[in-house]
C-alpha cells in the first residue's frame, strides 16, 4: 500500500468513525480504538511499513504542540506540585514497576528491554479523558491537573524511551548512563525549543497575516522537533518548550483572526494524526498475529493483563501517596498553610483517567526492526501486540465509564464554572459599555452604533445560563443574522450558477457571509 492509499484510508476511516461516535454518543477515542481493532479483522488487507523515526516525527508534534500552545499557565502554576508528581514522578514509577513485572513474568528479558516496555506504556493519554470530562462540566481543578499531566508526561516517557531504546540497540544497559542521558536530552531539548520559538517570534514581528501566523506555528512545532533530533537531544521536549514560548505570544500578541483559525487548525491536525496511528495499528495487527502464531496469544493476553493491572495500581497508589506527601511537605515549609488537596471523588476520577493512547501506540510502532548488530529487534511484534491490547483496554473501559462515574461522584456539572462564566461575561459587558460611552462622549461614534454594539455584548450574557444558548440564538438580532446569511448565501450561489460572477468574488463574498453568520452560532 503506497502513501497516497494510506492517506485516503486514514481520512475515510476518520470521517466514518467520527460519524459513528457522534451517532452513538461515545467518545471519539473509543470509536477510534474500536475502529482500528475492527480493521484488523478485515481479511486480506495489505501490510504497511513506515519508518519509526518518520512516524514519530509526523505524529508527535501534531499532538503535543497544541497542548503546550493552549495551556493555562496560571492554573498550572497553582497546581504545580501535583502536576509535577503525576507527569514526571508517576511516569518514572510506572515505567519501573512495569519493568519489574516484565522481568518477573520472564526473567530472560534484559533490563534495558524491560525498561523500554515500561516507558512505552507509562504516559497516559489525557486528551481522551479531557474530551469526555469537558462535555460534562467536571471540576476545573481536575481538568487543570489532567491538562498539566499530559503536557509533561509524554516528553518524560519518550525521553526515557529513547535512552532505553539506544541501550537495547547498542546491547548495553548502565543505569547511570540512562540517568545522564535522560538529563542531557531534556536540557538540550528545552534549549532548542526555546531558541526556535524566540526566532519565530522575531519573524512574526516583521510579517502579518493569518496564513503566515498559522504556518509559522506549524514550522515551530516541526522545526523544534527535527532540529533537536538532528542534534541528538529530545525532540518532543523541544516541541513542548517551543509550544510554551509560542503560547505566550499567542495569548498576548496574536490577533483575533489568528486565534479563530489556529485553534481549529490544530484540532484537525491532531485528529488526523490520531486517526493515522490507530488505522496503522489496525493494518499492522493481522501480520503480527500471523508471525507470532495464534497458539501463544493466551500468553500475550496474560502479559497485557498484568501490565494493565500494574499501571492501574501504581497510578492510584501514587495519587494517594502523593497527596499525603504534598500535604506533609507544605505543612513543613509553611506551618500556617491551609491545603486544598483532591478529595476522594477527585482522586477516583483522576485515577480512572489514566488511559493509554496515541503516544504508546506510536512508540511501539516506531521500534526498529533490527539492532545495531543487524539481528532482529527482540520481541518487537510481541511488544506491539501487548501495547495494542493495553491501549484497547485502558481506552474502551474507562472511556465508556468515566462520564457516568464522574456524575455519580458529584464532580460533573460543576456550578462554579457557570458562576465564573457569568462573572466574566458581566465584567466584559461592563468594560465594553464603559469604552463605548467614552468614545460616544468624544464624538467618535454615534449613539446608535454604541447601542448596537452594547446590545450585542448584553445578549451574550445569556450564554452564562444553563439554557442560555437557546435563548441567545432566539434573540431578534441573531434570528435576523441567520436569516440574512441564508438569503445572502442563496443569492450569491444563484449568481455564481448563472455565471454572472466568478469564483474569486464567490469565495470572497462567501467568506464575508460566513463570518457574519458565525456571530449568530454557538
Amino acid at each position: 500500500m503506497d502513501a497516497l492509499h494510506v492517506v485516503v484510508v486514514v481520512l475515510a476511516a476518520s470521517v466514518l468513525l467520527a460519524g459513528v461516535a457522534q451517532r452513538l454518543g461515545v467518545p471519539y477515542s473509543v470509536a477510534l480504538v474500536l475502529g482500528g481493532a475492527a480493521l484488523a479483522l478485515v481479511p486480506d488487507l495489505p501490510a504497511i511499513r513506515i519508518d519509526g523515526e518518520l512516524l514519530l516525527a509526523l505524529v508527535l508534534p501534531a499532538t503535543i504542540f497544541p497542548a503546550a500552545l493552549f495551556a493555562s499557565w496560571h492554573a498550572l502554576r497553582a497546581n504545580l506540585l501535583t502536576i509535577s508528581s503525576l507527569s514526571v514522578g508517576l511516569v518514572l514509577a510506572t515505567a519501573l514497576a512495569v519493568a519489574l513485572v516484565v522481568r518477573w513474568i520472564d526473567p530472560a528479558i534484559p533490563w534495558a528491554l524491560a525498561v523500554l516496555i515500561g516507558a512505552i506504556v507509562a504516559p497516559p493519554d489525557a486528551s481522551a479523558a479531557l474530551g469526555i470530562l469537558g462535555r460534562i462540566g467536571v471540576r476545573d481543578r481536575i481538568r487543570t491537573i489532567l491538562e498539566g499531566e499530559s503536557l509533561v508526561n509524554d516528553p518524560a516517557a519518550l525521553v526515557l524511551y529513547q535512552v532505553a531504546l539506544a541501550a537495547v540497540v547498542a546491547g548495553s544497559f548502565v543505569p547511570g548512563a540512562v540517568a545522564a542521558g535522560f538529563a542531557l536530552d531534556a536540557l538540550g531539548g528545552i534549549a532548542i525549543g526555546v531558541a526556535v520559538a524566540l526566532a519565530a517570534s522575531l519573524v512574526q514581528a516583521q510579517v502579518a497575516g493569518t496564513l503566515v501566523a498559522v504556518t509559522l506555528s506549524v514550522l515551530v512545532a516541526y522545526a523544534s522537533y527535527l532540529v533537536a533530533e538532528a542534534l541528538g537531544v529530545s525532540g518532543i521536549i523541544a516541541t513542548v518548550a517551543a509550544g510554551i514560548v509560542r503560547g505566550r505570544w499567542w495569548t498576548e500578541r496574536s490577533g483575533s483572526d489568528v486565534r479563530l483559525v489556529d485553534g481549529p487548525f490544530w484540532e484537525v491536525l491532531s485528529f488526523v494524526a490520531s486517526s493515522f496511528v490507530f488505522v496503522l495499528i489496525g493494518l499492522e495487527l493481522p501480520g503480527l498475529v500471523e508471525r507470532l502464531g495464534r497458539a501463544g496469544l493466551g500468553d500475550y493476553a496474560f502479559f497485557a493483563a498484568a501490565v494493565v493491572a500494574v499501571i492501574g495500581v501504581v497510578r492510584f497508589g501514587w495519587i494517594v501517596l502523593g497527596r499525603a506527601a504534598r500535604r506533609a511537605y507544605l505543612r513543613t515549609t509553611d506551618p500556617g498553610f491551609v491545603d486544598t488537596p483532591l478529595d476522594v471523588a477527585g482522586i477516583v476520577v483522576v485515577g480512572w483517567s489514566g488511559m493509554r493512547g496515541i503516544v504508546s501506540v506510536a512508540a511501539a510502532l516506531a521500534l526498529p526492526p533490527t539492532l545495531a548488530s543487524g539481528a532482529p529487534f527482540p520481541g518487537r511484534d510481541a511488544i506491539i501486540l501487548v501495547v495494542s491490547v493495553v491501549v484497547f483496554v485502558t481506552i474502551v473501559i474507562p472511556g465508556l465509564t468515566l462520564a457516568p462515574l464522574a456524575r455519580a461522584l458529584g464532580v460533573a456539572n460543576d456550578p462554579s464554572i457557570g458562576a465564573e462564566r457569568k462573572l466574566a461575561r458581566d465584567a466584559i459587558r461592563g468594560a465594553v459599555e464603559n469604552a463605548l460611552a467614552g468614545l460616544e462622549a468624544q464624538g467618535r461614534i454615534t449613539r446608535e452604533a454604541s447601542q448596537a454594539v452594547a446590545t450585542l455584548y448584553r445578549e451574550s450574557t445569556l450564554l452564562a445560563d444553563p439554557e442560555g444558548t437557546a435563548k441567545w440564538r432566539a434573540t431578534p438580532r441573531n434570528v435576523a443574522l441567520r436569516a440574512a446569511a441564508e438569503a445572502a448565501h442563496a443569492e450569491l450561489l444563484e449568481l455564481y450558477t448563472q455565471g454572472r460572477i466568478g469564483s474569486t468574488v464567490m469565495r470572497e463574498l462567501g467568506r464575508e457571509i460566513d463570518v457574519e453568520a458565525s456571530r449568530a452560532q454557538r
